[in-house]
């Protein structure tokens, strides 16, 4: 039988540290100039171009850990060429099918190790539940992580806040009756991202 195994590519970028990337016979990526490039070439691309963005793993995950400044974030890197379509493929191409945006910019720019959202999910959960210490609160994030799992950072944004209230309470003042005021809530749903 002739083998159907995915073959990898390793790039070695100018840091000196190699990223393994699978081969996609058929990904060609868009330069700014509207020529297409492959697979490697979008890499180094997004590897020489993140340092504009932050200094260091430390400032991305402070730049990440709070809604505003990582969709901020988010906003700059698609006006660079890096849009949401462009992010998730990279998921693909490094083998983080699963994982966080996060994950893909510390890979390509620090060769972080990735981790699924369930796992990143997983480990913050101590953590939450002693900065949140209230049943309520914890139920909630529960649900707001769940969503994450399943759908991607895109349901941390503060733009998303009052759908998931409204998908896990009905109304905002059931959420309210819940949680004391809607000041908590908002309080709750951007602290634990911390």
């Amino acid at each position: 039988r002739p083998c159907t195994c995915e073959k990898g590519i390793v790039i070695e970028l100018s840091d000196g540290k190699a990223r393994d990337i699978k081969h996609v016979a058929g990904a060609l990526y868009w330069s700014p100039d509207g020529t297409p490039i492959t697979a490697k070439e979008f890499l180094e691309r997004m590897f020489n171009d993140l340092p504009q963005f932050f200094d260091d793993e430390d400032q991305l995950r402070e730049i990440w850990s709070n809604p505003a400044t990582r969709e901020k974030l988010l906003i700059d890197l698609a006006e660079s060429g890096y849009d949401d379509e462009k992010l998730d493929s990279m998921k693909e191409l490094i083998g983080a099918k699963d994982s966080d945006v996060y994950d893909v910019l510390a890979h390509v720019a620090y060769a972080a190790e990735t981790h699924t959202r369930q796992e990143r999910a997983t480990t913050a959960q101590p953590a939450i539940r002693q900065a949140f210490g209230n049943y309520k609160q914890q139920e909630f994030i529960d649900f707001v992580l769940s969503k994450y799992i399943e759908d991607g950072v895109a349901e941390l944004a503060q733009s998303k806040m009052r759908s998931l209230i409204e998908l896990k309470y009905n109304t905002i003042s059931d959420a309210a009756a819940e949680f004391g005021s809607p000041t908590v809530i908002r309080d709750t749903f951007i602290g634990f991202q911390k």
